[in-house]
């Protein structure tokens, strides 16, 4: 009997090492561990939410991870998903990876310990099909699940389960944020040049037809000589009235026949419009407005033949572009040749951001590694440009046929539904830092002031201009007329009459004046 049990024994050991034996294997580096049961493990991280009161724990699924220690492969640092701060208890993780897996945690009833990947990578096969990083850790049963922003994909899938994505992503791009040249006449940039020259013209048109209304009237001698003064209206003071009309001071002369203030009204208007839509366009210019860049897609950027760009190595985005080598006509063809032939890949996230700190430089990421990058940079020399492309889901990987998979999804879809992953996300990527597309410039990125928006008021100062024409023409005409040289010339002895009298009757109240002489008594 003893001798069958060692035979019995022996033969075991020998299978689990064949088993062993069959498994890729991995150059094992020093990992640093960390328990749910640790300082640090929750410390309070994990978003109450009433989650644990509509989990069916009767659920197989449920019953099956309840209880257990799972073991959870990660790779940092990965701002601000999962990194490993120094505090007095010790390394500890935190970020928005490890709140997410403490609420699952806290739902679901387990505990879990967390541990680096041994070669640093997320996941990819070589040219054997053997898998490395994270995704081989789990895919040959050395980790439950990773605890990684690991995007997934049908390559992937092949050999690991995804959980519901926790997060939705896209693909983005980070540019340092372009230095503006300083711009002495930057108040001139609320019109655009060719309204500003239509403005000093129709003002020094207005100046020409008073000046020549002025003229005709007083050649012919029209209107109302004791009144008007059209004699006034030089060549000087029709500019001068011109131009404090339009800075809405006031001066000399004042308009007083009827063809001088049909222009005046007519201008009066037309600068209380000017000057209004350029007070409320220029404060505009100069508060918020975003830095314009030439990059705004995939396709700019790839056409932008002095900016290099890239991605990192053995990673979705590097398999994805890789992944049109062959193609032809394509922009993400075009893409791969430019960081092939430039080799203008970054090493890991802080090379990528120090590339592009440098300038000349576009990083190529998901869209939350790039919004914490740019809310965070101490300087807010970083900016987010175009749209984001490639959309896709950020999921925990399990092992092929694990029933862990079903449960943690059914745990994510609780936490989403009770508002707890906004919250956390909230948490790590707040909003009241630094802008994320340029924020603030001087007076770039506004549309201008154009002259089809000032059409309608230089209609209404035509308008007022050829009315008061008309009337100066119609005075003229009727000043030439037998009957207007009559009238006129009534006038004219009405108002000599009146001189003379103004004239007598101040001679009569004038004190008598007497010679020195007489007064004297020579």
């Amino acid at each position: 009997m003893p001798a069958v049990t060692t035979v019995s024994v022996c033969l075991i050991l020998l299978l689990i090492g064949g088993q062993a034996s069959s498994l890729p294997t991995t150059t094992r580096l020093p990992v640093r561990i960390s328990r749910s049961s640790e300082q640090g493990g929750h410390s309070g991280t994990s978003v109450d939410t009433d989650g644990d009161a509509t989990i069916d724990y009767d659920d197989e699924n449920i019953k099956y991870i309840r209880g257990q220690v799972l073991r959870a492969v990660t790779k940092t640092p990965a701002h601000p998903f999962l990194v490993l701060t120094n505090k007095t208890s010790g390394l500890v993780y935190e970020g928005y990876l490890k709140d997410v897996l403490s609420s699952l945690a806290r739902i679901l009833k387990f505990e879990y310990e967390i541990y680096e990947s041994p070669d640093g990578k997320y996941g990819v096969p070589d040219h054997k099909g053997v898998w490395n990083g994270m995704v081989g850790e789990v895919a040959y049963g050395r980790a439950n699940l990773t605890l990684a922003p690991l995007t997934i994909s049908s390559l992937r899938e092949k050999v690991v389960d995804f959980t519901k994505p926790y997060l939705h992503v896209g693909t983005d791009m980070m540019m340092k944020t372009p230095s503006e040249d300083v711009d002495i006449f930057s108040f001139l940039m609320p019109f655009e040049p060719i309204l500003w020259l239509t403005i000093l013209g129709a003002v020094m048109g207005i100046a020409l037809l008073l000046y020549l209304t002025a003229k005709a009237r007083t050649m012919v001698g029209a209107g109302d000589k004791s009144w008007d003064n059209d004699s006034a209206f030089t060549s000087y003071n029709s500019i001068w009235f011109a131009v404090w009309s339009v800075l809405r001071k006031g001066g000399e002369p004042a308009p007083r026949s009827i063809p001088a203030r049909i222009l005046a009204a007519g201008l009066w208007l037309f600068a209380l419009i000017v000057v209004s839509t350029y007070t409320a366009n220029l404060s505009a210019f100069l508060t918020v407005k975003r830095l314009e860049s030439h990059i705004n897609s995939i396709d700019s950027l790839v056409h932008h033949a002095k900016v290099k760009f890239g991605v990192p190595r053995d990673t979705f985005l590097y398999s994805f572009f890789e992944s049109y080598k062959d193609d032809t006509g394509n922009v993400y063809k075009e893409a791969w040749d430019r960081m092939e032939a430039d080799d203008s890949y970054y090493r890991n996230f802080a090379d990528g951001v120090g590339k592009t700190k440098r300038g000349d430089y576009v990083m190529l990421a998901e869209t939350p590694f790039l919004e914490y990058a740019v809310l965070n940079d101490e300087k807010c020399e970083l900016m987010l440009v175009g749209a984001p492309f490639m959309f896709q889901g950020y999921g925990l990987a399990t092992r092929r046929g694990d029933p862990l998979r079903k449960a943690l999804s059914i745990g994510i879809l609780r936490l989403q539904e009770t508002g707890a992953l906004s919250a956390i996300k909230q948490r790590w990527w707040p909003e009241d830092k630094c802008p994320l597309y340029g924020g603030l410039s001087a007076v770039r990125g506004r549309s201008r002031i154009t002259i089809t928006t000032f059409l309608g008021v230089f209609f209404i100062l035509a308008g007022m201009a050829s009315l008061a024409l008309v009337v100066t023409l119609v005075q003229v005409l009727f000043a030439k007329s037998p009957c207007g040289k009559r009238r006129y010339k009534k006038r004219e002895q009405s108002q000599a009459v009146l001189q003379s009298s103004s004239s007598l009757s101040d001679s009569k109240t004038s004190p008598p004046q007497f010679d020195a002489a007489i007064a004297d008594g020579d």
